[in-house]
């Protein structure tokens, strides 16, 4: 992913520009309960947590596992990722 790379240069902010970018679009074309938009939060929430600000990744890390537990059921891939913790 290329938000993953980014990061791995240390290029933070151009990273969580793309990933929010990525969610917004996500947002609007598919909703919000769409599992490509439940991936472009996990994305961002990841940005979030590799520049250590756990606060601004934990809204959208709950509201990702919600929306998975609501409409997938606790067994699902997707929600089995939204509940792991994030590196």
């Amino acid at each position: 992913m290329l938000t993953d790379a980014l990061c791995k240069m240390g290029e933070y902010a151009e990273a969580l520009s793309l990933g929010e970018a990525t969610l917004a679009t996500a947002r609007e074309a598919f909703g919000d309960e769409a599992t490509l938009t439940l991936t472009a939060m996990g994305v961002v929430a990841a940005v979030h947590t590799k520049t250590c600000n756990p606060a601004l990744a934990l809204p959208l890390e709950t509201e990702a596992l919600a929306i998975a537990r609501r409409m997938l059921g606790d067994d699902h891939q997707h929600t089995i990722v939204a509940a792991t913790p994030t590196p």
